[in-house]
Protein backbone atom coordinates (compact mmCIF):
# COMPACT_ATOMS: atom_id res chain seq x y z
CA UNK A 1 0.00 0.00 0.00
CA UNK A 2 2.83 2.39 0.88
CA UNK A 3 4.53 1.58 -2.46
CA UNK A 4 1.29 2.30 -4.36
CA UNK A 5 0.81 5.66 -2.62
CA UNK A 6 4.39 6.66 -3.43
CA UNK A 7 3.82 5.79 -7.11
CA UNK A 8 0.62 7.87 -7.25
CA UNK A 9 2.44 10.85 -5.74
CA UNK A 10 5.05 10.67 -8.50
CA UNK A 11 2.34 10.49 -11.18
CA UNK A 12 0.46 13.48 -9.72
CA UNK A 13 3.64 15.57 -9.47
CA UNK A 14 4.48 14.86 -13.09
CA UNK A 15 0.97 15.73 -14.31
CA UNK A 16 0.95 19.05 -12.49
CA UNK A 17 4.45 20.20 -13.45
CA UNK A 18 4.57 19.22 -17.11
CA UNK A 19 7.44 17.06 -18.34
CA UNK A 20 8.91 14.85 -21.03
CA UNK A 21 6.10 12.93 -22.74
CA UNK A 22 7.65 9.49 -22.40
CA UNK A 23 8.22 9.58 -26.18
CA UNK A 24 11.69 10.37 -27.42
CA UNK A 25 13.06 11.58 -30.74
CA UNK A 26 13.59 8.02 -31.96
CA UNK A 27 9.88 7.26 -31.38
CA UNK A 28 8.91 10.28 -33.45
CA UNK A 29 11.30 9.39 -36.28
CA UNK A 30 10.03 5.78 -36.40
CA UNK A 31 6.41 6.99 -36.48
CA UNK A 32 7.05 9.32 -39.46
CA UNK A 33 9.07 6.67 -41.33
CA UNK A 34 6.31 4.11 -40.82
CA UNK A 35 3.40 6.41 -41.74
CA UNK A 36 4.90 8.62 -44.45
CA UNK A 37 7.99 6.81 -45.67
CA UNK A 38 10.42 9.68 -45.04
CA UNK A 39 13.32 10.24 -42.68
CA UNK A 40 13.14 13.28 -40.43
CA UNK A 41 15.18 15.04 -37.79
CA UNK A 42 13.52 16.11 -34.55
CA UNK A 43 15.27 19.34 -33.43
CA UNK A 44 13.70 19.45 -29.97
CA UNK A 45 12.52 16.90 -27.44
CA UNK A 46 8.73 16.42 -27.39
CA UNK A 47 7.11 17.85 -24.24
CA UNK A 48 3.67 18.44 -22.81
CA UNK A 49 2.56 21.81 -21.53
CA UNK A 50 2.23 22.22 -17.77
CA UNK A 51 -1.55 21.70 -17.69
CA UNK A 52 -2.38 20.14 -21.06
CA UNK A 53 -2.85 16.46 -21.92
CA UNK A 54 -1.73 17.35 -25.47
CA UNK A 55 1.65 18.17 -26.95
CA UNK A 56 3.46 18.45 -30.26
CA UNK A 57 6.93 18.65 -31.71
CA UNK A 58 8.44 19.92 -34.94
CA UNK A 59 10.03 17.57 -37.45
CA UNK A 60 12.03 18.40 -40.59
CA UNK A 61 12.48 16.16 -43.61
CA UNK A 62 16.08 15.05 -44.13
CA UNK A 63 15.65 14.76 -47.91
CA UNK A 64 13.88 18.12 -48.23
CA UNK A 65 14.71 20.51 -45.34
CA UNK A 66 12.07 22.96 -46.62
CA UNK A 67 9.40 20.52 -45.45
CA UNK A 68 8.58 21.07 -41.79
CA UNK A 69 5.51 19.75 -40.00
CA UNK A 70 4.23 18.84 -36.54
CA UNK A 71 3.67 15.50 -34.84
CA UNK A 72 0.97 15.49 -32.15
CA UNK A 73 0.73 13.34 -29.03
CA UNK A 74 -1.53 12.95 -26.04
CA UNK A 75 -1.28 11.47 -22.59
CA UNK A 76 -3.20 8.54 -21.26
CA UNK A 77 -2.94 8.24 -17.49
CA UNK A 78 0.13 10.41 -17.13
CA UNK A 79 3.06 10.72 -19.52
CA UNK A 80 4.07 7.08 -19.10
CA UNK A 81 1.10 6.14 -21.30
CA UNK A 82 1.45 8.89 -23.91
CA UNK A 83 0.91 8.11 -27.59
CA UNK A 84 1.26 9.80 -30.96
CA UNK A 85 -2.15 10.94 -32.18
CA UNK A 86 -1.43 12.38 -35.62
CA UNK A 87 0.52 14.96 -37.61
CA UNK A 88 0.22 17.84 -40.09
CA UNK A 89 2.24 16.12 -42.84
CA UNK A 90 -0.54 16.16 -45.45
CA UNK A 91 -1.32 19.86 -45.05
CA UNK A 92 2.29 21.03 -44.76
CA UNK A 93 3.58 18.96 -47.69
CA UNK A 94 0.76 20.25 -49.93
CA UNK A 95 1.58 23.85 -48.98
CA UNK A 96 5.29 23.19 -49.45
CA UNK A 97 4.55 22.19 -53.06
CA UNK A 98 2.39 25.31 -53.47
CA UNK A 99 5.32 27.51 -52.36
CA UNK A 100 7.78 25.75 -54.67
CA UNK A 101 5.40 26.15 -57.61
CA UNK A 102 5.10 29.85 -56.75
CA UNK A 103 8.87 30.30 -56.61
CA UNK A 104 9.17 28.76 -60.07
CA UNK A 105 6.43 30.99 -61.52
CA UNK A 106 6.61 34.39 -63.28
CA UNK A 107 4.88 35.93 -60.23
CA UNK A 108 8.00 35.31 -58.15
CA UNK A 109 9.99 37.20 -60.79
CA UNK A 110 7.52 40.09 -60.66
CA UNK A 111 8.35 40.66 -56.98
CA UNK A 112 12.07 40.55 -57.82
CA UNK A 113 11.56 43.21 -60.47
CA UNK A 114 9.94 45.50 -57.87
CA UNK A 115 12.95 45.10 -55.54
CA UNK A 116 12.18 42.10 -53.33
CA UNK A 117 15.13 39.82 -54.01
CA UNK A 118 13.42 36.79 -52.51
CA UNK A 119 9.92 35.86 -51.38
CA UNK A 120 8.30 32.89 -49.72
CA UNK A 121 4.80 31.64 -48.97
CA UNK A 122 4.50 30.22 -45.44
CA UNK A 123 1.67 28.18 -43.98
CA UNK A 124 0.88 30.09 -40.77
CA UNK A 125 -2.02 27.87 -39.69
CA UNK A 126 -1.79 26.76 -36.08
CA UNK A 127 -2.63 23.08 -36.49
CA UNK A 128 -4.24 21.39 -33.51
CA UNK A 129 -5.44 17.93 -32.57
CA UNK A 130 -8.99 18.92 -33.50
CA UNK A 131 -8.64 19.41 -37.27
CA UNK A 132 -12.19 20.79 -37.52
CA UNK A 133 -11.00 23.92 -35.72
CA UNK A 134 -8.08 24.67 -38.04
CA UNK A 135 -8.59 27.79 -40.14
CA UNK A 136 -5.98 27.67 -42.88
CA UNK A 137 -3.89 30.85 -42.96
CA UNK A 138 -0.84 31.88 -44.95
CA UNK A 139 1.78 34.63 -44.88
CA UNK A 140 3.80 36.19 -47.69
CA UNK A 141 7.43 36.79 -46.69
CA UNK A 142 9.25 39.44 -48.72
CA UNK A 143 12.99 40.08 -48.42
CA UNK A 144 14.79 43.19 -49.60
CA UNK A 145 18.15 44.75 -49.02
CA UNK A 146 18.32 46.18 -45.47
CA UNK A 147 14.70 45.23 -44.78
CA UNK A 148 11.90 47.74 -44.26
CA UNK A 149 13.39 51.04 -43.11
CA UNK A 150 10.24 53.21 -42.89
CA UNK A 151 11.40 55.36 -45.78
CA UNK A 152 9.07 56.67 -48.48
CA UNK A 153 10.83 54.45 -51.00
CA UNK A 154 9.97 51.37 -48.91
CA UNK A 155 6.29 52.23 -48.74
CA UNK A 156 6.41 52.94 -52.46
CA UNK A 157 7.97 49.53 -53.15
CA UNK A 158 5.16 47.77 -51.31
CA UNK A 159 2.56 49.89 -53.09
CA UNK A 160 4.06 49.05 -56.49
CA UNK A 161 3.85 45.38 -55.55
CA UNK A 162 0.09 45.60 -54.91
CA UNK A 163 -0.98 43.99 -58.23
CA UNK A 164 1.22 40.99 -57.43
CA UNK A 165 0.07 40.89 -53.78
CA UNK A 166 -3.53 40.66 -55.05
CA UNK A 167 -2.52 37.73 -57.25
CA UNK A 168 -1.00 36.05 -54.19
CA UNK A 169 -4.35 36.49 -52.47
CA UNK A 170 -6.08 34.77 -55.41
CA UNK A 171 -3.52 31.96 -55.40
CA UNK A 172 -4.01 31.32 -51.69
CA UNK A 173 -7.80 31.57 -51.90
CA UNK A 174 -7.83 28.90 -54.64
CA UNK A 175 -5.96 26.63 -52.20
CA UNK A 176 -8.51 27.43 -49.43
CA UNK A 177 -6.11 29.59 -47.42
CA UNK A 178 -6.87 33.04 -46.04
CA UNK A 179 -4.16 35.63 -46.59
CA UNK A 180 -3.23 36.64 -43.03
CA UNK A 181 -0.33 39.08 -43.39
CA UNK A 182 2.80 40.18 -45.24
CA UNK A 183 6.18 40.14 -43.50
CA UNK A 184 9.09 42.20 -44.81
CA UNK A 185 12.64 41.52 -43.64
CA UNK A 186 16.25 42.01 -44.67
CA UNK A 187 17.77 40.04 -47.51
CA UNK A 188 20.33 38.53 -45.12
CA UNK A 189 17.51 36.46 -43.54
CA UNK A 190 16.13 35.10 -46.82
CA UNK A 191 18.14 31.88 -47.01
CA UNK A 192 16.32 30.00 -44.24
CA UNK A 193 15.37 26.45 -45.21
CA UNK A 194 12.32 26.24 -42.94
CA UNK A 195 10.50 28.26 -40.31
CA UNK A 196 12.22 26.46 -37.43
CA UNK A 197 15.53 27.76 -38.73
CA UNK A 198 14.07 31.22 -39.30
CA UNK A 199 12.49 31.42 -35.85
CA UNK A 200 15.77 30.48 -34.17
CA UNK A 201 17.69 33.25 -35.88
CA UNK A 202 17.42 36.90 -34.85
CA UNK A 203 15.23 37.55 -37.88
CA UNK A 204 12.02 38.19 -35.95
CA UNK A 205 13.57 41.19 -34.21
CA UNK A 206 13.75 42.99 -37.53
CA UNK A 207 10.74 41.80 -39.51
CA UNK A 208 7.94 44.26 -40.27
CA UNK A 209 4.36 43.02 -40.30
CA UNK A 210 1.74 44.29 -42.71
CA UNK A 211 -1.52 42.89 -41.28
CA UNK A 212 -4.33 42.24 -43.74
CA UNK A 213 -7.73 42.70 -42.17
CA UNK A 214 -9.60 44.73 -44.76
CA UNK A 215 -9.76 44.05 -48.47
CA UNK A 216 -6.50 44.65 -50.29
CA UNK A 217 -8.51 45.82 -53.25
CA UNK A 218 -9.35 48.97 -51.24
CA UNK A 219 -5.74 50.19 -51.44
CA UNK A 220 -5.66 52.82 -54.18
CA UNK A 221 -2.89 55.13 -53.02
CA UNK A 222 0.38 55.30 -51.12
CA UNK A 223 -1.55 56.84 -48.23
CA UNK A 224 -3.86 53.80 -48.15
CA UNK A 225 -0.80 51.55 -47.91
CA UNK A 226 0.59 53.55 -44.96
CA UNK A 227 -2.76 53.39 -43.20
CA UNK A 228 -2.89 49.62 -43.65
CA UNK A 229 0.53 49.24 -42.04
CA UNK A 230 0.11 51.72 -39.19
CA UNK A 231 -3.58 51.93 -38.37
CA UNK A 232 -5.11 48.57 -39.15
CA UNK A 233 -3.36 46.33 -36.65
CA UNK A 234 -4.52 43.66 -34.23
CA UNK A 235 -3.28 45.70 -31.29
CA UNK A 236 -4.19 49.22 -32.37
CA UNK A 237 -1.28 51.67 -32.40
CA UNK A 238 1.22 49.05 -31.21
CA UNK A 239 2.21 48.34 -34.80
CA UNK A 240 3.62 51.84 -35.34
CA UNK A 241 5.50 51.77 -32.03
CA UNK A 242 7.02 48.40 -32.80
CA UNK A 243 7.99 49.34 -36.36
CA UNK A 244 9.93 52.36 -35.18
CA UNK A 245 11.56 50.45 -32.31
CA UNK A 246 12.70 47.79 -34.77
CA UNK A 247 13.97 50.48 -37.12
CA UNK A 248 16.22 52.05 -34.49
CA UNK A 249 17.20 48.72 -32.94
CA UNK A 250 18.49 47.39 -36.25
CA UNK A 251 20.27 50.61 -37.11
CA UNK A 252 21.79 51.55 -33.75
CA UNK A 253 22.38 48.30 -31.89
CA UNK A 254 25.69 47.64 -33.74
CA UNK A 255 26.90 51.03 -32.48
CA UNK A 256 26.20 49.94 -28.89
CA UNK A 257 27.41 46.33 -29.17
CA UNK A 258 30.94 46.91 -27.77
CA UNK A 259 29.60 48.86 -24.78
CA UNK A 260 27.06 46.12 -24.12
CA UNK A 261 29.84 43.50 -24.10
CA UNK A 262 31.64 45.53 -21.39
CA UNK A 263 28.43 45.78 -19.35
CA UNK A 264 27.81 42.04 -19.69
CA UNK A 265 31.29 41.35 -18.32
CA UNK A 266 30.07 42.98 -15.07
CA UNK A 267 27.24 40.44 -14.78
CA UNK A 268 24.50 42.49 -16.45
CA UNK A 269 22.99 40.73 -19.45
CA UNK A 270 20.56 41.87 -22.09
CA UNK A 271 16.97 41.27 -21.02
CA UNK A 272 15.13 39.94 -24.05
CA UNK A 273 12.23 38.57 -22.00
CA UNK A 274 10.84 41.91 -20.88
CA UNK A 275 7.51 43.25 -22.12
CA UNK A 276 9.43 44.95 -24.92
CA UNK A 277 11.22 42.40 -27.14
CA UNK A 278 13.88 44.96 -28.06
CA UNK A 279 16.19 45.30 -25.08
CA UNK A 280 17.46 48.59 -26.54
CA UNK A 281 14.54 50.67 -27.75
CA UNK A 282 13.71 54.21 -28.70
CA UNK A 283 11.84 55.42 -25.63
CA UNK A 284 8.36 56.96 -26.04
CA UNK A 285 9.42 58.27 -29.42
CA UNK A 286 5.97 58.07 -30.95
CA UNK A 287 3.89 59.51 -28.15
CA UNK A 288 1.08 61.59 -29.72
CA UNK A 289 2.94 61.75 -33.01
CA UNK A 290 1.75 60.95 -36.51
CA UNK A 291 3.99 58.78 -38.64
CA UNK A 292 4.29 61.43 -41.37
CA UNK A 293 5.72 63.92 -38.83
CA UNK A 294 8.39 61.67 -37.37
CA UNK A 295 12.01 62.41 -38.14
CA UNK A 296 13.47 58.93 -38.34
CA UNK A 297 17.06 60.11 -38.57
CA UNK A 298 17.60 60.43 -34.83
CA UNK A 299 16.40 58.81 -31.62
CA UNK A 300 16.70 61.32 -28.79
CA UNK A 301 16.25 58.93 -25.85
CA UNK A 302 16.88 55.22 -25.43
CA UNK A 303 15.61 52.76 -22.87
CA UNK A 304 17.85 49.78 -22.07
CA UNK A 305 16.57 46.55 -20.50
CA UNK A 306 19.12 44.51 -18.56
CA UNK A 307 18.95 41.67 -16.06
CA UNK A 308 21.25 40.33 -13.34
CA UNK A 309 21.25 37.23 -11.16
CA UNK A 310 20.60 37.65 -7.41
CA UNK A 311 22.21 34.53 -5.99
CA UNK A 312 20.24 32.83 -3.22
CA UNK A 313 17.83 35.82 -3.27
CA UNK A 314 20.46 37.78 -1.36
CA UNK A 315 19.48 41.37 -2.24
CA UNK A 316 21.87 42.69 0.37
CA UNK A 317 24.73 41.66 -1.95
CA UNK A 318 23.66 44.44 -4.32
CA UNK A 319 24.44 47.19 -1.80
CA UNK A 320 27.75 45.82 -0.51
CA UNK A 321 30.83 47.74 -1.55
CA UNK A 322 31.63 45.14 -4.21
CA UNK A 323 28.05 45.01 -5.46
CA UNK A 324 27.70 48.80 -5.71
CA UNK A 325 30.98 49.04 -7.60
CA UNK A 326 29.54 46.85 -10.40
CA UNK A 327 26.42 48.99 -10.63
CA UNK A 328 28.49 52.18 -10.63
CA UNK A 329 30.68 50.89 -13.46
CA UNK A 330 27.56 49.93 -15.42
CA UNK A 331 26.11 53.42 -14.98
CA UNK A 332 29.40 55.05 -16.02
CA UNK A 333 29.56 52.98 -19.21
CA UNK A 334 25.99 54.00 -20.08
CA UNK A 335 26.77 57.67 -19.46
CA UNK A 336 29.75 57.51 -21.81
CA UNK A 337 27.91 55.49 -24.46
CA UNK A 338 27.73 56.80 -28.00
CA UNK A 339 23.94 56.46 -27.78
CA UNK A 340 21.83 58.70 -25.60
CA UNK A 341 20.57 56.12 -23.09
CA UNK A 342 18.25 58.03 -20.81
CA UNK A 343 16.73 55.18 -18.78
CA UNK A 344 17.82 51.70 -17.76
CA UNK A 345 15.64 49.02 -16.23
CA UNK A 346 17.27 45.98 -14.62
CA UNK A 347 15.31 42.82 -13.86
CA UNK A 348 16.63 41.13 -10.73
CA UNK A 349 16.56 37.40 -11.44
CA UNK A 350 15.70 35.37 -8.35
CA UNK A 351 14.17 32.03 -7.42
CA UNK A 352 10.67 33.53 -7.21
CA UNK A 353 8.12 33.60 -10.00
CA UNK A 354 7.62 37.32 -9.33
CA UNK A 355 9.55 40.03 -11.17
CA UNK A 356 11.62 42.54 -9.27
CA UNK A 357 12.77 45.49 -11.38
CA UNK A 358 15.15 48.27 -10.53
CA UNK A 359 15.02 51.37 -12.73
CA UNK A 360 17.18 54.44 -13.20
CA UNK A 361 14.83 56.99 -14.72
CA UNK A 362 17.59 59.46 -15.58
CA UNK A 363 20.97 57.73 -15.88
CA UNK A 364 22.94 60.90 -16.56
CA UNK A 365 21.70 62.60 -13.40
CA UNK A 366 23.39 59.97 -11.20
CA UNK A 367 26.53 61.81 -10.11
CA UNK A 368 27.84 59.66 -7.25
CA UNK A 369 27.74 56.19 -5.74
CA UNK A 370 25.77 57.64 -2.83
CA UNK A 371 23.01 58.85 -5.19
CA UNK A 372 23.03 55.52 -6.95
CA UNK A 373 22.71 53.63 -3.66
CA UNK A 374 19.75 55.81 -2.62
CA UNK A 375 17.97 54.97 -5.88
CA UNK A 376 18.62 51.26 -5.41
CA UNK A 377 17.53 51.23 -1.77
CA UNK A 378 14.41 53.22 -2.56
CA UNK A 379 13.28 50.43 -4.86
CA UNK A 380 14.52 47.27 -3.08
CA UNK A 381 15.09 48.43 0.51
CA UNK A 382 12.24 46.24 1.74
CA UNK A 383 14.02 43.19 0.26
CA UNK A 384 17.42 43.86 1.84
CA UNK A 385 17.86 41.70 4.94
Amino acid sequence: MRELSFFMLIVLAVLVSGCSVGLDQEDIMRYVQRNHGIKVEVPREPKFGAKSPYGSTTVISKDDPTLQFEVFFQSGIGPFFSSISGDSFKEKSAFNKLNKDYQNSPLYGDFKDVGFQHSNLVDSTIYTHDYDENEKKATLYLFKEEGFALKDSDYQMLYEAMPYILRIQELLSAANYSFEKIVVNGEEYSEFKNMYEYDNSSARKFEIEVPIRNGLADIHSLSDMKNLIHNDHYYGSLNTDMLVKKHFFKRDYPVFEDTLAEIESLGFIRDENSYDPHFLSCDNYLQNEEIEKIDLTECQDYLLFLSIEVENDNYKSIVTEEGLEKWWQMVQKLKSSNLNIHRVQVELLNSSIYYVDLAFEDVKSVQSKEEMELIIMDEIGHLVK
